[in-house]
């Protein structure tokens, strides 16, 4: 939906405006989400597309095996 875009892309480039905030992307599901997500600069997501609801125990092992979790992750250095 174009105007959900819209919204979406001027909340992000709102959040990159104040220096001490980042953004979060949250429910991404799909590559083309991502891809949307990473044209507009989005800081950080989460979601099915990462990872699948889990465990605490299973996410604290994967986080100290420094695993990544899903395929790629939104992480973009602030300015």
């Amino acid at each position: 939906n174009l105007k959900s875009r819209i919204v979406l892309e001027h909340t992000i480039h709102m959040c990159k405006s104040f220096q001490t905030t980042a953004s979060l992307a949250e429910g991404v599901e799909t590559q083309e989400q991502l891809e949307l997500l990473e044209g507009y600069s989005c800081t950080y997501g989460q979601g099915y597309y990462f990872a699948k609801p889990m465990p605490i125990e299973d996410f604290e092992a994967l986080y100290r095996q420094g695993k990544p979790l899903g395929h790629r992750a939104l992480t973009r250095a602030q300015p």
